[in-house]
């Protein structure tokens, strides 16, 4: 199953019927009509990008057929590149810095190199973090351990990493269902640069 995943237009039809459950926190929190500048990183092949039709944007990923892909649907607003380097001079400082399911296929220093770069974020600006956890039993704990990512964590070691550098204003726990089941325990993290 992972390797059928690599390919953008299998993981697009995987991922469909969870895309709008994935945001629905993030969309409650925001106001996306006043988010001028986005940076997506681990953008995939464009999930996120639809929500952003106004914004200056860049979508940042390390596959090249999902930059391939998202570039084909949405035009030239996406780059490949790794999100623990991320090289965006010219482009950052933005209002909001997106990371969509990109944690659990980080190593803790992969995250920590990618969350020190505070600056990517203008003043009155957010980190917007929306990731799965490790919910500690059923079957949401072991779909999180089955995933492509090998680095799935608990709530509190995933929100401690980001706390070292960022002032987190919001942690929204959610679920992903399908009818009515929980399959995947997931969270939303609001954050801004600590001063």
């Amino acid at each position: 199953m992972r390797a059928l995943l690599e390919h953008p237009w299998v993981y697009s039809a995987w991922q469909f019927p969870f895309v709008g459950q994935k945001v629905a926190s993030f969309r409650r929190h925001n106001d996306l009509s006043a988010i001028g500048s986005v940076l997506d990183v681990g953008c995939g092949p464009g999930t996120n990008a639809g929500m952003f039709p106004h914004a200056r944007y860049l979508g940042v990923d390390l596959d090249p057929a999902y930059v391939k892909r998202a570039t084909a649907r949405f035009g030239p607003r996406f780059a490949v590149g790794d999100a623990a380097a991320l090289d965006v001079k010219g482009f950052a400082p933005v209002d909001a810095m997106l990371v969509n399911s990109l944690c659990h296929h980080l190593t803790d220093d992969q995250l920590r190199s990618m969350l020190v770069r505070t600056e990517l974020v203008a003043p009155g600006g957010y980190l917007h973090l929306i990731d799965l956890h490790l919910p500690g039993r059923g079957i949401p704990e072991y779909l999180a351990r089955a995933d492509r990512g090998e680095h799935p964590r608990s709530r509190l070691h995933l929100s401690g990493i980001v706390a070292e550098r960022w002032e987190i204003d919001v942690e929204d726990p959610f679920w992903l269902t399908v009818a009515g089941v929980r399959l995947w325990a997931m969270v939303y993290i609001r954050a801004k640069p600590r001063s």
